[in-house]
């Protein structure tokens, strides 16, 4: 994957207080935030040691695919490529992002509909201090048939850190199609909770 042109850490912050919508209060101790953003794959990146079928993975397959991190609308509802033919960034990116698993199905069956895909994402916001703001997420993927584009599905915020740590909730996510990398590009709302744990436990009673 080609250099990912990270805007300074000072300016992450800022990009993320304009991307943040109200904190909504759930209850006492649970709040949930919200944070939206765009995500391209650079297909370039795409690795797999098989099984292959026809040439694309099969049933099993594992995979690691990399990807830029954008402020939400920047890929215009899948309307503009977020990543250009050779793996660089259309745009200035706000992180990488990057994924494993295990294919479901086999990839070069043009009728293959559901899930397709069952990985790790990991969300990095720190250019400067690898895994130092990090987002992890866990579940599905869909296929890349035209009748799951534009349907929502669900993964699991299992963690993080920095920031992040202690993050738990739900990431909702949409995909667009295929970019000029032919890496998928998508939009995602990270619904996360249980932020900045609690100090209470160290007070004396």
């Amino acid at each position: 994957m080609k250099g990912s042109r990270f805007l300074r850490p000072g300016l992450v912050i800022l990009m993320f207080a304009a991307l943040v919508l109200p904190v909504a209060a759930l209850g006492d101790d649970d709040e949930v935030l919200r944070l939206r953003f765009d995500v391209s794959q650079d297909g370039n990146s795409f690795q797999s040691p098989g099984p292959f079928t026809n040439g694309f993975p099969a049933e099993g397959a594992t995979f690691l695919v990399q990807g830029f991190i954008y402020p939400e609308g920047t890929l215009r509802g899948g309307t503009v490529s977020g990543t250009n033919p050779d793996g660089s960034p259309a745009f200035p990116t706000l992180g990488t992002w990057s994924c494993r698993g295990w294919f479901t199905q086999d990839d070069g069956n043009p009728a293959i509909t559901g899930v397709v895909i069952v990985g790790t994402q990991v969300w990095e916001f720190d250019s400067e201090v690898p895994g130092a703001q990090t987002i992890v997420t866990d579940g599905v993927d869909l296929s890349s048939n035209e009748a799951d584009l534009g349907v929502p599905f669900i993964r699991a915020i299992t963690g993080g850190t920095g920031a992040f740590e202690g993050a738990g909730g739900e990431q909702t996510t949409i995909n667009f199609g295929l970019n000029d990398s032919f890496g998928f590009d998508a939009t995602h709302t990270l619904a996360l909770r249980g932020l900045g744990g609690d100090d209470d436990d160290d007070e004396d009673d």
